[in-house]
């Protein structure tokens, strides 16, 4: 998982019945974009994968593909590690659903002041 490349690390979860539909879109759409990638996945639907060899550009367009493909099918997608421009152009963390509100409580609870990594965490935050 280390290299010199900017490169994206996420991590997903998937229905395990859904596993390799999701393995499937990750290898078409870095095949399209012409991404090197790598995955670990967990027979539980669980797995990571790292993306490399593009610009932001594709990176950006792979992950909104490999997105909509876990939601689509129940799952999600959490971008871990990548470039500040890529961070920046998308969500890093995915829709919270109907948990924002119940995360916005907790956040004022704990960091009434807003100074615990502002606008880091799901929903902006």
């Amino acid at each position: 998982w280390q290299g010199t490349d900017p490169a994206v690390v996420g991590t997903f979860s998937a229905l395990p019945t859904e596993v390799r539909a999701f393995c499937t879109e990750l290898r078409d759409a870095c095949t399209a974009l012409s991404l090197d990638w790598r995955a670990v996945v967990q027979g539980l639907g669980v797995g990571h994968f790292r993306l490399e060899g593009g610009t932001s550009d594709t990176l950006v367009a792979a992950l909104q593909r490999l997105r909509a493909a876990a939601e689509r099918d129940g799952g999600t997608l959490v971008v871990l590690r990548g470039s500040e421009d890529v961070k920046a152009r998308f969500d890093v963390w995915g829709s919270p659903g109907d948990a924002l509100p119940l995360f916005q409580r907790v956040k004022q609870q704990l960091d009434p002041g807003g100074t615990l990594s502002p606008g880091r965490f799901v929903g902006g935050l």
